[in-house]
């Protein structure tokens, strides 16, 4: 390892005066952080495979990536699970491609169900990934998983305020169900940002305030 971070270093250690040097270098590794973790995931994905951690005197994979592994694990697990379902030679050959988005299509590309053409999902994720947001490109996934039936579809529908005493009980449970699985669809599989942990905090406290609500 210090092998290859004095060659890192050696490479980058000084700084070039000319634009275009600078320019390309500025690229590249702006590109570098993203192409790291496919890199890091293939090398990863070996070590499991082949049970290698072994070698290192870990009884599991999970314990091999505590113990050695600077990375979160759920950030580990969730490019390994990216990478098995795109390929590292498709990720890689794709410049500018922030490959966290492509989490939500992986339960449609690994799943062992029959008619999903998976080639044709992989190719329109990997654009919407250059062109969409987070939040489209999960909804465009929880659609494709009702519709190939991943998912089942939800039968809730919106209510009004008018309308909310009216059967409250059995459309206030499936309106809940909604949410609650609408809410799971949307988080991220890796780690969250601060602003999202405080958010995420913030929910659970006023869900817990209306579950310890006494009934009317």
């Amino acid at each position: 390892m210090k092998k290859l971070h004095a060659d890192y270093q050696a490479t980058f250690a000084a700084l070039p005066d000319d634009y275009e040097s600078l320019k390309d270098q500025a690229v590249y590794l702006g590109k570098l952080s993203g192409h790291a973790f496919v890199l890091m995931a293939a090398r990863l994905k070996r070590i499991r495979d082949l049970e290698l951690y072994r070698e290192g005197g870990y009884a599991s994979f999970k314990e091999f990536v505590e113990a050695e592994m600077p990375v979160d694990r759920s950030t580990i697990y969730s490019h390994m699970s990216i990478l098995e379902a795109f390929g590292e030679s498709t990720l890689l050959s794709r410049e500018e491609l922030e490959y966290s988005k492509l989490a939500p299509a992986v339960p449609i590309l690994t799943s062992k169900a029959t008619g999903i053409p998976k080639a044709k999902i992989r190719r329109r994720f990997i654009d919407k990934a250059r062109t969409s947001t987070r939040r489209e490109i999960a909804k465009e996934a929880r659609e494709l998983k009702t519709r190939y039936g991943l998912t089942s579809p939800s039968s809730a529908k919106p209510r009004n305020r008018r309308g909310a005493e009216k059967g409250a009980g059995v459309q206030g449970s499936s309106d809940l169900a909604a949410a609650v699985s609408a809410f799971e669809d949307a988080l991220p599989d890796g780690p969250l940002s601060k602003v999202e942990k405080q958010r995420l905090r913030l929910l659970v406290k006023r869900l817990t305030a209306m579950i310890a609500r006494p009934g009317r």
